[in-house]
């Protein structure tokens, strides 16, 4: 059992506990038998968080625009044996909801994508 340990993560180049710049530096704080490892956990890293989740959003981008041209083919699909007010019940309300919201994340990526481009420029 190590008698010290840095209770933070290892980011950007330093600890978060104590800022020491080397990965290899002794730990901060003392350990103790008292804590178990359901007790612990890494401070959020705000920056850190955003960044996984607009990468797992980018990674789903193709997906979702698949997804929206299929829902939107459904409409224009016509069945001749099909009565046209069958369209019109909750079924096609809940995909004009889930259309928008799509609608809408790929919009919000878009404006992410450029928000990021224009920082990096600054940078």
């Amino acid at each position: 059992k190590l008698v010290a340990c840095h209770p933070g993560a290892f980011r950007s180049g330093r600890w978060t506990c104590c800022l020491q710049a080397e990965r290899s530096a002794a730990g901060c704080s003392r350990t103790h038998s008292a804590i178990t490892l359901g007790d612990w956990s890494d401070p959020l890293d705000p920056d850190a968080e955003a960044q996984a989740v607009y990468r797992q959003l980018l990674l789903g981008r193709d997906q979702l625009r698949l997804k929206l041209l299929e829902d939107s083919s459904l409409d224009t699909e016509v069945d001749p044996g099909r009565d046209s007010s069958a369209t019109d019940g909750p079924c096609a309300e809940v995909l004009a909801q889930q259309r928008a919201a799509t609608t809408h994340l790929l919009q919000v990526l878009e404006d992410l994508e450029q928000a990021h481009e224009e920082f990096q420029k600054r940078g």
